[in-house]
């Protein structure tokens, strides 16, 4: 039954069906993942060192955020089920979200920036990808700091929202600009070789559909942190950053 000194709030779906979503979404992510994984490690066993410990660092990290996640849902949906007040507790949530997310994408983008550079010798094309990559970063590590800090995920801070967007925004113009420059210089490389060529234009593909992707899903999540101050709408497709930057790293 619900709290005696809480009562339920006429908008609680505001708060329970992005929890809801995110999680699930979050779950079926982590099983394509493993699928990944276990594809990679099958495929490029001579694959570089540096290369493997990317990999495998990233599906370390996100099996750690799973375990937090999956924290977060029993805390609220199972220990907490029937108090009002689980809902709104920030538990985990500070870095189940922000931090892991945050590590994960600026991991790969910042390993793009590394290709981009050997693919282009261009060292302003990668400082620039370097410099938006850590500024989103930064972004989300003080989103977890405010969320430590908050009593309640009901008590809106304008300081937090902009954060929040600040943060998801810094991560979708990253990708756009990796997009941008990957695509550019791949299609400079130009060849007569029909196998080469072909191989060069499917990568270029998958480049943008990759950066369509996370950039969409983090544009997806800005709209939803700043005209809607105070809720949990945002949490849905944060939580899937993390899962879908792993996800198309390769």
């Amino acid at each position: 039954m619900a709290s005696a000194t809480t009562p339920i709030p006429s908008d609680v779906f505001r708060w329970t069906c992005p929890l809801i979503v995110g999680y699930l979404l979050n779950f079926g992510l982590h099983g394509v993942l493993c699928v990944q994984v276990y594809y990679y490690y099958m495929a490029f066993p001579k694959d570089r060192v540096i290369s493997k410990c990317l990999v495998f660092g990233l599906f370390l990290l996100e099996n750690v955020q799973l375990i937090l996640a999956t924290h977060n849902t029993f805390t609220v949906f199972v220990i907490g089920y029937g108090n009002v007040d689980a809902l709104f507790a920030v538990n985990l949530q500070w870095i189940s979200i922000p931090i892991t997310a945050a590590i994960t994408s600026g991991t790969v983008q910042i390993s793009f920036a590394y290709r981009i550079y050997l693919l282009s010798r261009s060292k302003i094309a990668g400082i620039i990808i370097t410099a938006v990559a850590l500024l989103q970063v930064a972004s989300a590590f003080v989103v977890g700091v405010q969320y430590s800090h908050r009593g309640s995920l009901r008590d809106s801070d304008p300081k937090t929202n902009l954060t929040l967007a600040l943060w998801f925004v810094g991560s979708a113009v990253c990708d756009i600009i990796i997009t941008i420059f990957l695509t550019y210089f791949l299609s400079r490389q130009r060849t007569d070789i029909k196998a080469t060529q072909k191989l060069v234009t499917r990568v270029t593909r998958l480049t943008i559909e990759n950066g369509f992707l996370t950039a969409a899903v983090a544009t997806l999540a800005a709209a939803l942190c700043l005209p809607f101050p105070g809720t949990n709408y945002h949490v849905a497709p944060a939580l899937l950053l993390g899962k879908l930057y792993s996800i198309t790293y390769r």
